[in-house]
C-alpha cells in the first residue's frame, strides 16, 4: 500500500501516470519540511500550520517535526513565561488542543481570560466563529472533573 496517499490526492492526474508524482510528492513533503522547521513570526502561525497539516491528513510524513515544534513551542509559552496575553480564543484554543493530543500537561484554566468577573464565559466572544469552533473542539479533551471545559462545551452549543 502506498504510504503517500494522502498526497496523492493533491498531484494532477497526467503526473502520476509519467512517474512524476512520487518526484513531487517528495518535493513537496520537502516543503512542508521547512515551513515547520523554519521561522514564523508568532507561534500562532505554527500551531496554525501544524493544525491544517493534520486536518489534511498527512501529519504522519511530518511527526517528528510536529512534535520538536509543539515542544519549542510548548517551553516557550509555559516554561519561560513568554505567552502572548494578547492571543485570541481561537489561538488558545488551538494550542491547548495540540498541546493535549500531543499528551501535554495544559491546565484548562487557559481560557480563564475569556471569563466575565461572574465565572462565566464572556458574550463578547460570541461574535467570534473561530474562536468559538475551536474551543468546541479543545473541549472534548477534557479530563474527568474539568467543570470548565464543560461549561465552555455548553457555551459553545448555544
Amino acid at each position: 500500500m502506498n504510504n503517500d496517499l494522502g498526497l496523492m490526492r493533491i498531484i494532477p492526474q497526467h503526473l502520476s501516470s509519467h512517474g512524476l508524482a512520487e518526484e513531487r510528492i517528495e518535493r513537496l513533503k520537502g516543503e512542508v519540511r521547512k515551513m515547520l522547521t523554519g521561522a514564523l513570526d508568532k507561534p500562532s502561525q505554527k500551531l496554525n500550520l501544524i493544525d491544517q497539516v493534520q486536518r489534511m491528513g498527512i501529519a504522519y510524513h511530518f511527526e517528528l517535526e510536529i512534535d520538536e515544534q509543539l515542544e519549542q513551542i510548548h517551553r516557550s509559552y509555559f516554561e519561560l513565561h513568554h505567552g502572548d496575553n494578547e492571543d485570541d480564543l481561537h489561538t488558545i484554543a488551538l494550542l491547548f488542543r495540540l498541546f493535549r493530543q500531543q499528551g501535554y500537561n495544559v491546565p484548562c484554566e487557559i481560557f480563564n481570560r475569556f471569563k466575565d468577573s461572574e465565572g462565566n464565559f464572556s458574550k463578547s466572544i460570541i461574535a467570534d466563529v473561530q474562536g468559538l469552533l475551536s474551543l468546541y473542539e479543545a473541549c472534548h479533551l477534557s479530563y474527568h472533573g474539568e467543570d470548565m471545559l464543560d461549561d465552555a462545551l455548553a457555551f459553545t452549543r448555544t
